[in-house]
């Protein structure tokens, strides 16, 4: 579980966990809407 955290496979190769990252971000802001919070980029452009 460490190793898979910390993106590092068994053979020393770093994992692209690009896709992770993009999915998590473009939930909160669907659960952001959902709740009726302000995101990021709703501060950012005001």
């Amino acid at each position: 579980m460490h190793i898979i955290a910390n993106r590092i496979s068994l053979c020393g190769q770093v994992y692209d966990t690009t896709f992770v990252s993009n999915r998590a971000a473009r939930m909160a802001e669907e659960l952001s809407h959902k709740y009726g919070l302000t995101i990021a980029k709703e501060v950012r452009s005001a």
